[in-house]
């Protein structure tokens, strides 16, 4: 994949896995959220996945509205199109 065209499309590469750059920033502040929320001390990474967890069961069951996800969903899709033409341009003919 051309690295220039990858990051028109606001798509990062990790060795071979493709992150949406806008999902990987909500993920960062939300990780961020989790740290700042805890008690100042070292955490073991045990220690803070149990704490990811927590914080996932508690914000799971105040789910955004289903036209919010929606919503979410069609921007979704818009990226997914936008992957598919990124492999086209990738290595044509291969499609």
């Amino acid at each position: 994949m051309n690295d220039d065209v990858l990051r028109r499309l606001a798509i990062d590469r990790i060795y071979d896995t493709y992150i949406d750059e806008d999902q990987l920033r909500v993920c960062d502040a939300t990780c961020g959220e989790i740290a700042d929320s805890l008690e100042p001390r070292p955490y073991s990474s045990r220690e803070f996945i149990r704490e990811m967890g927590r914080y996932l069961t508690k914000i799971g069951k105040n789910r955004e509205s289903g036209s919010d996800w929606l919503g979410r969903v069609g921007g979704l899709r818009k990226r997914c199109r936008s992957f598919a033409r990124l492999s086209a341009i990738a290595a044509p003919g291969s499609a």
